[in-house]
C-alpha cells in the first residue's frame, strides 16, 4: 500500500540507493536515451514544420536575422544552430535532427537533479528512466524542430527555481529568469510553465524575501520576453493552424500524449487509453498524497515536490484549453511537451514513497515495459511522408511530366528531396516541371538546377490561362499536397482552401483526374489532358 504517512518524515530519513547505483543508472539512461534519438535518424520522412528548419537555417545569415526579427526573435538561436551545422556537416536529415537528439538526452540528467533535490536520489533515478523512455518525448527528440529544446528549457527552469524556493537567496532567481526568458524565445509554450512555476513557489517560498525577489524576476521576464509574447499573441502560424476549439476528442489526445502514449505520427489507440489510464490513477494517488500531508502539516519542503510536478502537468492543460477557447488555438499536443518532464517526475516520486519499495521497483519496470512498448512501433511512422511521395513522383515521371502543390508550403519539401532523388536514381531523371504555384501572386518556385537535372521553372498562376498553358505543355500534372486549408477558421485558411479549390475547378477543365496515391497524410493525383484539348507532347 502507499504510506502518505511517511511524507510526514523527514526525506533523508528515507532508505536511498547509493549514490553510485543512481550515478550508474542516470549515466546509463542518458546513452539510452542518446541511442534512442539517434536510431535510425534518418528514416522518418522530414515532415513540413522540418521543412521550414531547412528553408530558414539554410539562408544567409542576413536572411535568417529578417525572419527572426518579423517573428520576434522566435527560434531565432536555434535556426542559427542548424545553419551552423549545415555549413559544417550538410542539410542531411540527420545532420538537421542531431541538436535536437543531444538537447532531450540532456533533460535526462537534469530531470535526475530536479528530483533528486525534490524527493530524493531514488525518485530522481526513477524519473531519469521514464523520461527516457517517453515515447513523445522521443519522437520529438528525433524531430529537427525546437521541442526537444524547449523541453531541455523546461527543466532548466525547473532545476533553477528549486534551487531558488530551497536556498532562499537571489542569485539562482537571476539564473531562473535567463533560462525562462531564453527559453520562451525558443517556444512561446514555455510560458504555459510559468502560472504553474510562480503559483509553487509563492506558496513554499520559506520568507516573504523570497517571494519580493520572484515577483521582480516576474517582471523584469515580462519586459525581456514582451517581443516573443506580441508574437505568441498574433503569430501568422496561428492563421494558418488547422486547429478547432478544444473538445472531448483533443483533450483524450493530449491525456494520452503526456501518459506518454500516443504522439503526433499516430492514432491514440486502446494501448494508450490503458496508459493513460494507468498513468492516471499513480497521479491521482500523488493528488490524494499531497492533499492528506497539506491538511496534516501545510505547505513544507517534504510535499514541495508533489506539489510542483502536479501543478506543472495540469495547469498548463487547463491554460492551454483556455487560450483555445479563447480563439487562440493553442491546445495541441506538441505544445504540452513542456509537462512531459512533470509527469514523469510525479509518477517517480509516487513510485518511490509506495512502501514496501520492492511494489515500487515493480511499477517501474511495469511502466517502463510499457512505454517502450508504446515506442517502439512508432519508429519510422512520419507525420507527412513528403520523402516517399516525392520518390514516387520521380519513380513515374517522364519527360514532359509537370507537377504542382495544394499549398506552397509543400513545395519546401519537394524542393529538398528532388534533386537528390534524381541524382540518386539508377537512370538519369529529369524532376518534373514545377507549374502552377497554388496560392496567387505567392513567391516563385525554388529554381532545383543541380548537376545533371534539368528543370525549368514556370512562374505562373492558377488561373484558367495557367492551367490551359500547363495542359498545353504538359504531359501530365502530378498534383502533391497534404494541405488544402478549410471552409471554415480563420482569413489565411479559408483563402487557401479556396485556391485549392479554384485550382481543381480549373484543372478539370483540360485535365482528367487518373488515379490517387497516398503516403500518410501526402496525396498524389495524376492528371492527364483531356482528349480534344490543344496539346503539345513534349518528347
Amino acid at each position: 500500500m502507499v504510506g502518505t504517512h511517511r511524507l510526514s518524515g523527514p526525506a533523508h530519513r528515507r532508505r536511498e540507493i547509493p549514490i553510485w547505483v543512481a550515478r550508474l543508472a542516470v549515466g546509463l539512461s542518458t546513452g539510452f536515451s542518446l541511442g534512442l534519438g539517434f536510431f535510425d535518424l534518418n528514416k522518418r520522412s522530414l515532415w513540413l514544420d522540418e521543412g521550414y528548419t531547412w528553408l530558414i537555417a539554410d539562408q544567409r545569415l542576413s536572411t535568417i536575422h529578417t525572419i527572426a526579427n518579423a517573428q520576434g526573435y522566435h527560434l531565432y538561436a536555434y535556426y542559427l544552430l542548424i545553419h551552423a551545422m549545415i555549413a559544417v556537416f550538410g542539410d542531411s536529415a540527420v545532420v538537421l535532427r542531431s541538436p535536437s537528439v543531444v538537447a532531450g538526452a540532456l533533460c535526462i540528467p537534469l530531470i535526475h537533479l530536479v528530483i533528486a533535490r525534490l524527493a530524493g536520489r531514488t525518485a530522481g533515478v526513477y524519473a531519469a528512466i521514464l523520461l527516457a523512455v517517453s515515447e513523445p518525448f522521443v519522437f520529438w527528440q528525433q524531430n529537427a524542430r525546437d521541442y526537444a529544446f524547449v523541453s531541455l528549457f523546461a527543466v532548466l527552469s525547473m532545476l533553477a527555481l528549486v534551487i531558488s524556493v530551497q536556498s532562499d537567496k537571489w542569485p539562482p532567481w537571476a539564473l531562473w529568469l535567463i533560462v525562462t526568458t531564453f527559453g520562451s524565445y525558443t517556444h512561446p509554450e514555455m510560458l504555459l510553465l510559468l502560472p504553474p512555476e510562480m503559483v509553487v513557489a509563492f506558496l513554499w517560498a520559506r520568507s516573504n524575501r523570497t517571494r519580493v525577489v520572484m515577483i521582480t524576476a516576474v517582471a523584469i521576464g515580462a519586459i525581456a520576453a514582451a517581443p516573443i509574447l506580441a508574437e505568441a499573441s498574433h503569430s501568422s502560424v496561428y492563421q494558418t493552424s488547422t486547429l478547432q476549439q478544444a473538445n472531448y476528442g483533443s483533450a483524450t489526445e493530449i491525456s494520452t500524449f503526456l501518459a506518454s502514449a500516443a504522439a503526433s505520427s499516430m492514432p491514440v489507440g486502446p494501448v494508450d487509453h490503458a496508459l493513460l489510464g494507468l498513468t492516471f490513477g499513480l497521479l491521482l494517488v500523488g493528488a490524494v498524497m499531497l492533499a492528506t500531508d497539506l491538511v496534516d502539516f501545510g505547505c513544507r519542503p517534504e510535499n514541495f515536490g508533489l506539489g510542483l510536478t502536479l501543478a506543472c502537468s495540469i495547469l498548463p492543460f487547463v491554460l492551454a484549453w483556455a487560450a483555445s477557447e479563447s480563439g487562440h488555438p493553442d491546445f495541441l499536443d506538441r505544445y504540452l511537451v513542456v509537462s512531459l518532464w512533470a509527469v514523469a517526475g510525479g509518477l517517480a516520486i509516487v513510485l518511490s514513497r509506495v512502501h514496501p519499495p520492492v511494489l515500487g521497483i515493480f511499477g517501474l519496470l511495469y511502466l517502463t515495459v510499457f512505454r517502450m512498448g508504446v515506442l517502439i512501433p512508432t519508429y519510422h511512422v512520419s507525420v507527412q511522408d513528403y520523402r516517399d511521395a516525392t520518390m514516387n513522383v520521380i519513380g513515374r515521371a517522364q519527360h514532359g511530366d509537370c507537377v504542382t502543390f495544394s499549398s506552397n508550403n509543400g513545395r519546401i519539401l519537394w524542393d529538398y528531396y528532388a534533386p537528390r532523388m534524381a541524382r540518386q536514381s539508377a537512370r538519369q531523371k529529369t524532376a518534373p516541371v514545377q507549374v502552377m504555384p497554388s496560392i496567387v501572386g505567392s513567391s516563385p518556385a525554388v529554381d532545383l538546377a543541380a548537376a545533371g537535372i534539368t528543370v525549368n521553372v514556370i512562374t505562373a498562376t492558377q488561373s484558367v490561362k495557367a492551367v490551359a498553358v500547363a495542359a498545353y505543355y504538359c504531359n501530365r500534372v502530378f498534383l502533391v499536397g497534404s494541405q488544402y486549408g478549410s471552409p471554415t477558421g480563420s482569413p489565411a485558411l479559408r483563402a487557401q482552401y479556396a485556391s485549392t479549390v479554384n485550382l481543381l475547378h480549373n484543372m478539370s477543365r483540360y485535365f482528367d483526374r487518373s488515379n490517387l496515391t497516398r503516403f500518410g497524410a501526402v496525396e498524389i493525383t495524376l492528371f492527364t489532358p483531356k482528349p480534344g484539348v490543344p496539346h503539345v507532347p513534349q518528347k
